[in-house]
């Protein structure tokens, strides 16, 4: 009997013990918001990958992770960034105080320093991607901020062009003159003292015509490392000009291609090592997880080991003989196939090959040099036309951009043609960004500009300045055939717009010039139909406005 009480004992302390160890460890924690900051729009090639990394390491069910994006490959001017920052001061005055804020690359991160006294004061700063080592690890000394470096290196991708190529002497960097890309030409730099053995040289595409340029490139042997460093070219979020630019060079480069550029790769680059945006988003999710939870942020030094991966494209692969075993183990391989209709037609191809080049012997010197000059020609052709509409287009919407605008403003002055410009924009735009992000708001954008594109015609020419601002010139001044137009415009713009979830119901505030009587020039033609558009804006919104019906008013004040 004294054996079964002392047994029953034991299970209820055992039972209680139990109770209470998973009544403490299923004791909840407080939710915890993050921040993620970063410096580029959603659309950005980095940013996507980075956002995957930061959900899989915040996946737990106490941390709120929140998104804002900068654009700041967009916002240049002093005027944006201030905006931006008003806009940031706004937000964060209407939200919950965020634990820990994650900086995406050098502007998020620069944003951040600044302004850490200002919006972050008792909140733990993260940061990754950022390039200006130097700065980061001297902020990290002195605040409380943290993060990886992103470093440029072109070390791995050198050593497996190397194991390719065993026999290359030299390494022809493609590299212009863009201040833009000064990092990246210091890490150039920099690296062309590991290779004693090597000849390092530079090809600017600014120095020479289209036809030069490719002409050099198609000349290139295997004694020859083809690298992409930088080329004559702004990179936007989708940047089809310099994808297109460098499957031109592919085309014609008689070597492949290297790059660490991992949005160039599937447009005509072999391979390289490119920064694992994804680990790197890991890394920084998981350090701002410790700190939330109580870790000391003093724990966390700077890393500077820059988490990095090989990718290759197999159909780069392919065209000049490399094999797997050519490149380094575990590498990313895209456009990879192995489908069975592949394999026998490689190999019916090639047994026609072999057949029918007993026949066409004498001829294939012949018809691989005509193929070689109209292929070049082609190119050449694609890209002088790719370069001329990008010079003229809005990249967003396709419609004409501020210069065209100028210019053709200039020419129906000089010819002293009466016209009319109007000016509008969408009336509180930024609350579309604000509620359902940049991509639903560029969305809006281009609708906005097919709608009222389709009224173009021999009087009437749409162009976007920036933003949500537009405007038209109406090669007349008959004021009720240009309020037709201006009606028309504001039809268009009032049909909803579908976002997916819902619908919006948009309208706009439009402002009226002519020439002569508006404007002696361009500036101040612009500049009346601008107040006469904010003269609609600071009443009401929605409707339209002549600057000659304001003019007195803007005199007297």
């Amino acid at each position: 009997m004294k054996i079964f009480k002392k047994i029953t004992l034991l299970i209820i302390q055992f039972l209680f013990i139990l109770g209470a160890f998973f009544s403490e460890t299923s004791t909840p924690v407080s939710l915890k918001r993050i921040l993620f900051l970063s410096s580029f729009s959603y659309s950005w090639y980095n940013v996507q990958e980075q956002i995957k990394g930061l959900e899989d390491a915040l996946s737990a069910d106490y941390i709120d992770l929140e998104y804002k994006f900068m654009d700041s490959n967009i916002i240049s001017s002093p005027e944006q960034k201030e905006n931006f920052t008003l806009e940031m001061e706004f937000y964060l005055s209407h939200v919950k105080p965020f634990d820990a804020v994650i900086l995406g690359d050098d502007p998020a991160f620069r944003f951040g320093v600044e302004h850490k006294d200002d919006f972050f004061k008792n909140t733990a700063l993260i940061f990754l991607g950022v390039n200006d080592v130097a700065a980061a690890i001297d902020v990290s000394k002195d605040y409380k901020i943290t993060g990886i470096i992103e470093s440029i290196s072109y070390k791995g991708t050198i050593d497996a062009a190397l194991k390719i190529f065993p026999k290359a002497r030299r390494v022809i960097a493609i590299i212009d003159n863009n201040s833009e890309d000064d990092l990246r030409k210091k890490a150039y730099n920099s690296m062309v003292a590991d290779y004693p053995d090597l000849k390092f040289q530079e090809l600017n595409p600014k120095n020479y015509s289209p036809e030069a340029f490719l002409s050099l490139i198609s000349a290139l042997d295997t004694n020859s490392i083809l690298l992409y460093v930088s080329g004559n070219h702004v990179v936007s979020d989708y940047d089809y000009e310099v994808k297109k630019l460098m499957e031109t060079i592919s085309e014609n480069a008689s070597v492949p291609v290297f790059s660490i550029e991992p949005y160039l790769m599937g447009h005509g680059i072999l391979g390289g090592e490119i920064v694992d945006q994804e680990r790197m988003g890991f890394r920084a999710g998981d350090i701002a997880e410790q700190i939330v939870l109580g870790t000391s942020q003093k724990l966390f030094s700077v890393q500077s080991n820059t988490p990095r991966k090989f990718i290759f494209d197999e159909g780069q692969m392919k065209r000049f003989g490399i094999h797997f075993q050519d490149i380094p183990a575990q590498s990313d391989i895209i456009n990879h196939t192995y489908t069975w209709g592949e394999k026998h037609q490689l190999m019916v191809r090639n047994l026609f090959i072999i057949l029918a080049a007993v026949g066409v012997l004498i001829m294939i010197p012949l018809f691989i040099e005509n193929r070689r000059k109209d292929k070049k020609n082609l190119s050449i052709s694609k890209l002088n036309e790719m370069l001329d509409h990008s010079t003229k287009y809005d990249h967003l919407t396709n419609l004409l951009n501020r210069s065209i605008f100028d210019a053709n403003l200039n020419n129906l002055m000089e010819e002293k043609k009466p016209f009319t410009i109007i000016m509008f924009d969408l009336d509180n735009f930024k609350n579309i960004n604000d509620t359902y992000g940049h991509n639903q708001g560029d969305a809006v954008l281009c609708e906005l500009a097919r709608r009222i594109q389709s009224l173009c015609d021999s009087f009437f020419t749409m162009y976007r300045l920036a933003g949500d601002e537009f405007t038209a010139i109406i090669s007349d001044i008959d004021k009720a055939h240009v309020e037709s137009y201006v009606r028309e415009i504001q039809n268009r713009m009032n049909e909803p717009y579908d976002i997916g979830d819902t619908f919006l119901n948009l309208h706009a505030s439009i402002g009226i010039a002519q020439w002569p009587g508006d404007g002696e020039n361009k500036t101040s033609l612009v500049a009346a139909a601008d107040k006469a558009m904010y003269h609609v804006k600071n009443n009401g919104k929605g409707g339209f406005c002549w600057y000659e019906d304001i003019k007195d008013l803007n005199s007297s004040s």
